[in-house]
């Protein structure tokens, strides 16, 4: 069909009902399985849990940089400015340039700007963006609304900022907003058990674990 790969991945988690779809594609269709780099699984967190009980499953680092974004009084921004927004573009932007990743000034902007639209026609989800006590946007992150799922989907920090912990705030208030609005998972998505210490999904992963 004109395909170098084309890669699925089981919409529920490990387990007897994830082994016997595999098997019964593997019997209809023959399929290589591989364990590398290109595997990826997620890593989702089950919001019926009271949120004292979110809170206390987070790691202690986690915790402690909760506790450090709030008393340097930085302020998660459900509503914002066309100009905030803009701001946190270039975020985006930089924050990629910054890891030695290729990216397109244009194209990433226009990419954020569709998802946004995206989001406010359909309802379908929102954008966190974080800013310190005088308004500066320092970050901010996107998730999807998919069912009973909000699926986080991009995020991204000052990289000029490395000692506030921008996207801790970010993420844990969407856990608990999510919570509140009634879903019942929040999906961390992008999680590789096969990648080495000195890759950079590494410490993501660990990001994510935590």
């Amino acid at each position: 069909e004109g395909f170098t790969s084309l890669t699925i991945q089981l919409p529920f988690p490990s387990g007897s009902l994830a082994d016997y779809v595999e098997y019964k594609i593997n019997r209809a269709i023959p399929v290589k399985q591989f364990f590398d780099r290109n595997n990826w699984s997620s890593v989702a967190i089950d919001l019926s849990l009271p949120e004292k009980d979110l809170l206390g499953n987070l790691s202690k680092g986690h915790k402690s940089d909760i506790k450090k974004a709030l008393k340097n009084e930085l302020k998660v921004l459900h509503e914002f400015t066309d100009a905030q927004f803009l701001d946190y573009k270039g975020i985006y932007i930089n924050m990629h340039k910054e890891r030695g990743l290729s990216v397109n000034d244009e194209e990433s902007a226009v990419y954020l700007e569709k998802v946004r639209q995206f989001f406010q026609a359909y309802n379908s989800g929102k954008f966190l963006l974080i800013s310190n006590a005088e308004e500066k946007i320092l970050g901010g992150i996107a998730s999807v609304r998919q069912n009973k799922t909000v699926r986080y989907l991009k995020g991204a920090a000052d990289p000029q900022v490395r000692n506030l912990p921008i996207l801790h705030l970010a993420i844990w208030e969407a856990i608990t907003s999510s919570k509140n609005e009634g879903f019942e998972f929040f999906d961390l998505w992008g999680y590789n058990h096969f990648v080495d210490e000195s890759d950079q999904v590494f410490f993501i992963n660990r990001f994510k674990k935590g």
